[in-house]
């Protein structure tokens, strides 16, 4: 008798054990920074902090080629004319 009873709280457990855990599944941005013209910025021109803004924008409607942070434009030279916004 003590052996049916031994064998009935090892299952009870391995059931409570074999359990699959829940995990919280990660909260996925629907929006991403994106770096904008603040002035019309003209051919030639080297980029400066105070020619940039940046703001969250949504995921489907930004351009793929979008820059993420101002700090990847300052400092490069516009190959063409770029308009504000």
């Amino acid at each position: 008798m003590l052996g049916v009873f031994f064998a009935l709280v090892a299952f009870v457990g391995i059931l409570v054990l074999s359990r699959p855990q829940s995990t919280p599944t990660p909260e996925v941005s629907t929006t991403t920074p994106t770096v904008y013209a603040a002035v019309d910025i003209p051919l030639g021109t080297r980029v400066t902090a105070v020619m940039l803004r940046q703001q969250d924008t949504n995921n489907a409607e930004r351009a793929a080629t979008a820059f993420q942070s101002t700090s990847l434009v300052i400092g490069k030279i516009i190959r063409q004319s770029v308009v504000q916004g």
